[in-house]
């Protein structure tokens, strides 16, 4: 859609004062495909058309609602909500008309901002029943929001995802009265929850319709979610190269309405490269004011930009920005974007020395996350959050009562795993996160030497081995950080990425492990 095009001839016609004509062009166009660019100059043209007009047409007041909604005015919203239901009142009940008009009110409520989302089934199911006969266009809403992604996308699903399956089958047969094209649609957002818990290969299969969908939206959708894949797994297709196939059907199929979004998906895996200089371009081309745009429409560009933020190293404009978006999502059942926010806003604070704050941050991501089992989300911010990980550990005693340790350790696990793929992510944050302070080296104990036959499967850092003689010795965490001279969390931190490399549970498991590989000897 060609957004330029369809406001230079409202614009057109407006000037010749043939508001009939505009109605008509506002009509036909598919709002859920403008750009936020173009929402402020739509209003400002439908500003200039007299209300009494705008207020006698349904489709009007509808999306005039709609674009009020995507603009995040709520106070509009419910003007030309009002609007219309002053219309149903003069409209016979049972006839083709009021029917048309309630079908418009109720994809405006499905599409509104809700608490929680326990009630969209049935409305779906309630939309498909009562006008399966009808004679009128439906409305139909757009299942991504432009942005790239099903699961978190006009809605986040991850309510239905709990059980997955089972609401697919229910929800299938019922989307064709909210979408255009729903094929794909449900296979996209299934993939998604799979990568989310971390089952690359179930995400992989689920794509192969989302990517061969018809809705141009699904297939973007569907590739995302490959590409992500390509970054966590090395033996799939390079994220690079899935962005640039990606880019190209962006351009054949003209769907230009995806392009910000897009752009915005390309400047993440930039800052898991560290290429800061591709993300400065990117924050200073950004039509995205950090003071007036936490609204549903920019809401993966508000993240993307606060990820910006971290990258080059300007935490109190990402603590800020968070803290903004935040409030935003308190009104709205999105936990992928919530957990996301808090993450990251976790990395912020700690970076600017507010342990406390970080650290309460991450638990409410933590346990956000764990009721649907979510890993990546929290697990894709790589090192920073790996070492914020650790320290939670390390020093929360005791954790939160409802938050399963078997559950942070599966996150530290994958988080560690990102971070050995992206070691540039988030650059210095990245960096302090893998450096862990050196005791002095006058308490330093040389590490036994392993013997000339052994060939070790892991490899231990200098601080590492020195912790694990000590342990060997029958030393316990207060021991080893006195004579090390360093804090207990620090010697926790080094045991947890011990049990990690060696793949153990146990300091026993550990210690056996080690003397297998030659990495330490019996006195």
């Amino acid at each position: 859609m060609n957004g330029d095009r369809i406001l230079a001839e409202m614009d057109e016609q407006l000037q010749a004062q043939q508001y009939e004509r505009v109605l008509a062009l506002l009509n036909d166009a598919p709002i859920a495909q403008l750009e936020y660019g173009h929402l402020a100059p739509l209003l400002d043209i439908l500003a200039r058309i007299p209300d009494e007009l705008l207020r006698a047409s349904v489709e009007a007041c509808y999306r005039m609602a709609m674009l009020r909604l995507f603009t995040g005015d709520m106070n509009g919203v419910r003007k030309w909500q009002n609007a219309l239901i002053s219309h149903r009142e003069k409209l016979a009940e049972g006839s083709e008309e009021r029917r048309l008009l309630e079908n418009r009110i109720f994809c405006l409520g499905i599409a509104s901002p809700q608490g929680q989302n326990a009630n969209f089934l049935m409305n779906l199911a309630i939309l498909s029943h009562e006008y399966a006969d009808a004679k009128f266009p439906l409305a139909k809403l757009s299942a991504t929001r432009g942005f790239p992604s099903v699961l978190r996308g006009a809605k986040d699903l991850s309510a239905l995802g709990k059980h997955y399956r089972a609401s697919a089958s229910i929800v299938q047969p019922l989307l064709a009265s909210l979408l255009e094209s729903p094929k794909g649609v449900c296979e996209a957002a299934i993939a998604e929850i799979l990568y989310e818990q971390n089952d690359l290969n179930g995400a992989t299969v689920e794509t192969a319709n989302a990517i061969n969908a018809e809705d141009p939206e699904i297939i973007f959708a569907g590739f995302a979610v490959l590409a992500r894949i390509g970054a966590v797994d090395a033996t799939a297709k390079p994220p690079e190269e899935i962005l640039d196939y990606l880019s190209s059907i962006i351009d054949s199929q003209q769907t230009g309405w995806l392009r910000p979004n897009f752009e915005a998906l390309k400047i993440r895996f930039a800052i898991l490269k560290g290429d800061n200089d591709a993300v400065r371009q990117w924050l200073e081309s950004s039509d995205i004011n950090d003071l007036s745009v936490c609204i549903a429409h920019n809401y993966y560009r508000i993240l993307t930009k606060a990820k910006a933020y971290l990258s080059l190293g300007e935490y109190r404009s990402a603590a800020t920005l968070l803290e903004s978006l935040y409030a935003a999502l308190e009104d709205d059942y999105r936990p992928l974007d919530r957990i996301e926010c808090l993450t990251c806003s976790a990395i912020a604070f700690d970076a600017l020395h507010s342990a406390d704050h970080a650290m309460k941050k991450l638990e409410k991501a933590l346990l956000q996350a764990q009721e649907f089992s979510y890993v990546r989300v929290i697990a894709d911010n790589g090192g920073a959050v790996y070492n914020l990980l650790a320290k939670y550990v390390a020093d929360t005693n005791p954790p939160h009562e409802d938050l399963h340790m078997g559950f942070v350790h599966k996150v530290m696990q994958a988080a560690a795993s990102f971070s050995e793929s992206w070691p540039n992510l988030y650059g210095i944050a990245a960096e302090t996160a893998s450096t862990a302070p050196q005791p002095a080296e006058e308490a330093t104990p040389e590490p036994a030497a392993a013997p000339d036959t052994a060939v070790p499967e892991v490899e231990l850092t200098q601080s590492e081995l020195q912790i694990l003689q000590l342990l060997d010795k029958g030393l316990s965490n207060n021991k080893v950080s006195k004579q090390l001279h360093i804090e207990v969390s620090t010697v926790k931190f080094h045991a947890s990425n011990i049990y990690r490399k060696l793949d153990v549970s146990s300091r026993v498991e550990a210690l056996n492990r080690a003397r297998e590989l030659g990495l330490i000897t019996r006195a």
